[in-house]
């Protein structure tokens, strides 16, 4: 019966120590590839809209974390040492979970809260669409110049209006986002 007591206590405590306050958040990432005592900066914006560093942790068995308080979400940017690029985030209450790729900062992985997660799929949608839209020029590139040299206005408006069916695509993706942020903007 002591036993099971004290297991009780120790894992109340234990959870209660693990447990964030409204306005508190915590960065638990995983930093793939990142040497051990390698900086990663916490960043923000501002007034200027310089970047300006915020907090500092290392690197430690590939893994980091900041802990702080928000008063209200905020995009901040995760800089590691020596390693060109950005992780962009939203800073909020909550756990928030970011994995960092050395190679590829700009594939790396954001998640845990909610506006991480709806920031995640927008960023993989904006990803997906510049594909296409690059993909479009690459293959039609030489169509489009061989049409305006013949004056072949068919052929031209043709790619014209598909080019404008992924811009729309694109904006239709941006105003999506928009609108979740702000709906979410009224909520804090």
């Amino acid at each position: 019966m002591k036993k099971i007591f004290v297991l009780l206590v120790t894992a109340s405590i234990f959870i209660a120590c693990n447990k964030l306050e409204d306005n508190e958040y915590v960065i638990k990432g995983i930093a793939e590839g990142i040497e051990n005592g390698k900086f990663i900066i916490l960043e923000t914006q501002d007034e200027t809209m310089n970047l300006k560093s915020v907090d500092t942790t290392v690197v430690m068995e590939g893994k980091f974390e900041f802990k702080g308080i928000s008063n209200e979400p905020e995009l901040h940017f995760l800089q590691v040492e020596n390693i060109p690029g950005k992780v962009i985030f939203v800073l909020e209450n909550g756990e928030i979970n970011i994995s960092i790729f050395k190679d590829s900062i700009n594939k790396s992985k954001i998640g845990g809260t909610f506006n991480n997660e709806q920031f995640a799929k927008y960023n993989l949608g904006q990803f997906k669409i510049q594909k296409k839209i690059a993909d479009f020029r690459s293959v039609n590139k030489e169509k489009m110049e061989a049409a305006v040299q013949s004056n072949d206005s068919l052929t031209v408006n043709a790619l014209r209006d598909n080019f404008l069916q992924l811009k729309e695509e694109e904006k239709i993706i941006i105003l999506l986002f928009v609108k979740i942020t702000l709906r979410l903007s009224f909520v804090y």
